[in-house]
């Protein structure tokens, strides 16, 4: 195959790839999100989980009524200065 008959197959590739790209584009559009909508949505969907793993690592590691499980630090033990 010669230089030439390379080339006409390359710009029809991108002919076809163009078309593609457009009717993926407009199938995209008809769906009624846009990229914004989609991203927004899928960054609260993952707060949303971090919150609730948090929340349940936070639970797990302090259950109050278990005895020994409550963290004591400064503020949560009379502390008196020694003179």
């Amino acid at each position: 195959m010669d230089s030439r008959n390379a080339s006409t197959v390359a710009w029809a590739a991108l002919v076809v790839a163009l078309l593609a790209l457009v009717l993926a584009w407009l199938g995209y559009s008809r769906a009624g999100n846009t990229a914004a909508e989609d991203l927004d949505q899928a960054t609260e969907e993952v707060q949303d989980v971090a919150q609730d793993a948090a929340q349940e690592i936070d639970e797990e590691l302090v259950d109050e009524n278990e005895p020994g499980d409550a963290v004591e630090t400064e503020t949560s033990v009379d502390v008196q200065p020694s003179n």
